[in-house]
């Protein structure tokens, strides 16, 4: 595999331990799941756009081609008409998120007729913040923009990291073209301790591979279609029961492509409480080990909290 290949895999797959199965086993994307990955990324939207662009210019895929030229073109109408307000139809809310919460339990910070003025306020936070528009008035709206709440989150760098913008009916949308589900490589099982990609979160794995092959079979199939349940790549995830600083454990669905394979050592008189905790949980998704065991391994790392492994 070429430099180039293996810059570009390192960007849409974060797990090094994937991108080695997938070298291993020949695992290709097409060039329009190489958009989708890019989509669901977790970049910035700076550098999602930079991403897709240069995927629009490298692909051979016609159709790709136009479907990014396209969606990059009314993300830059919509982000135009959310700036604008020049009758002051609306107004800008402030929401700034200091404690981790969810943006819907957040009670406003302040109020705006400008867009420029409400980032302002929000930069100088130094934390993670929203910026909502909500129309206030019908009269002299502007008619390129419909009702409702549009929204552009901040991470706490005060980069852009997601929004949600609206058009007029009579002025299109995107397709979406970049949302449908494929299958991802998965090379994990249950029972299997991984790490959350570039964290120190660790966990689990709870579905096994026979459970992912069934989804697999399930979301391809025409019966559930006919159903009306029609999946998206959102449902490329697996269960993953990550260890809390309480030594409980608690469950999140995850795309493989985000995990690590964790080995603790060998030698379990070297392991740290944390490992042996994981170690005791693993052995119990196996079917061995018992609970016995992992409450006293629990006792011990709540006992050592705090301490460097």
């Amino acid at each position: 595999m070429t430099n180039k290949n293996n810059d570009e895999l390192s960007l849409i797959v974060p797990s090094e331990y994937v991108r080695n199965y997938m070298q291993t086993t020949g695992w290709r994307f097409t060039d329009a799941q190489k958009a989708t990955l890019l989509m669901y990324g977790g970049f910035t939207l700076k550098e999602q756009h930079v991403h897709l662009r240069a995927l629009q210019e490298g692909t051979s895929d016609q159709k790709l081609k136009e479907q990014l030229a396209r969606y990059l073109e009314i993300e830059a109408l919509k982000f135009q008409v959310f700036k604008e307000n020049p009758d002051r139809a609306y107004i800008y809310i402030l929401k700034v998120n200091d404690d981790n919460s969810s943006y819907s339990n957040i009670m406003p910070d302040e109020y705006f007729f400008d867009f420029e003025t409400a980032c302002e306020c929000g930069h100088e936070t130094g934390q993670p913040f929203m910026v909502e528009k909500y129309l206030v008035t019908v009269s002299g709206a502007d008619s390129r923009y419909v009702s409702g709440v549009t929204w552009l989150e901040f991470n706490k760098a005060g980069e852009a990291v997601y929004f949600c913008g609206r058009l007029s009916d009579d002025e299109g949308e995107a397709e979406e073209a970049f949302y449908d589900f494929f299958e991802v490589p998965n090379p994990f099982d249950k029972g299997d301790i991984v790490r959350l990609a570039g964290t120190e979160d660790y966990g689990i794995v709870s579905t096994s591979q026979k459970d992912w092959r069934e989804c697999l079979g399930k979301y391809s199939s025409d019966e559930w279609r006919q159903k009306g349940i029609v999946p998206d790549f959102s449902d490329a995830q697996i269960v993953v029961e990550f260890l809390g600083d309480d030594g409980t454990f608690g469950h999140d669905h995850i795309n493989p492509i985000y995990l690590e394979l964790y080995q603790p050592e060998a030698d379990c008189s070297n392991c740290s409480p944390r490992d042996n905790l994981l170690l005791a949980a693993s052995d119990l998704h196996r079917g061995e080990g018992s609970l016995e065991g992992l409450y006293i391994f629990t006792e011990i790392y709540r006992n050592h909290i705090g301490e460097v492994d």
